[in-house]
């Protein structure tokens, strides 16, 4: 009988079906909900802010989404649809620590390190018409909203790098462990 990755065609049909929904939830992890997100944020925030995230703020305003958040979302659901497809072999903890070392540097490129800094040149937009600046004695040339949350950040990142640690230490066991056969790998 042919064997697929030493798999019958019938499991390694399952195997892909397998690797399907998870290329599927990768890619709604990692584009849809950021993307989701950053198209919220933008309504918040005027065309004539500078941030300092990935995201070029006037084209989220025209409906387009940033090609960073695209590259890396699909960057990682391909290492993780090759690591899906060759479970078992030793190459798929390969895939899998780098699937998970590019999530904690996406996650870490997105959030800025636990900081987002949002910087509003015009804040006009935000008081009332009907308010001068006789009536309150306040001009406003910019508004500097800092979120910090460092802390949390540290939990979102952690687990991804906790899995790298995990992938290569299983790839060296069963690398040291487990005896090769050519004939799974050939057929």
């Amino acid at each position: 009988m042919t064997k697929i990755l030493g798999l019958t065609p019938f499991k390694f049909s399952l195997r892909i079906v397998w690797t399907l929904i998870i290329a599927a939830f990768n890619l709604a992890l990692w584009y849809y909900l950021p993307t989701l997100l950053f198209s919220q944020l933008e309504q918040f925030i005027p065309s004539t802010s500078e941030s300092v995230l990935p995201i070029d703020i006037s084209a989220l305003a025209q409906g387009n989404i940033s090609e960073t958040i695209l590259i890396f979302a699909v960057t990682i659901t391909m290492l993780s649809v090759f690591s899906s497809i060759l479970k078992g072999h030793a190459l798929s903890h390969l895939f899998a620590a780098s699937a998970a070392l590019l999530a904690a540097y996406y996650t870490i490129t997105l959030l800025n390190g636990g900081v987002i800094t949002l910087s509003i040149d015009d804040p006009s937009r935000f008081l009332d018409d009907n308010m001068g600046e006789g009536d309150i004695g306040l001009s406003l040339n910019a508004i500097n909203i800092v979120f910090e949350f460092r802390t949390i950040f540290l939990f979102m990142v952690i687990p991804s790098f906790l899995n790298v640690v995990k992938h290569v230490w299983r790839a060296i066991d069963q690398s040291a462990t487990k005896e090769v056969k050519m004939d799974e790998i050939i057929e």
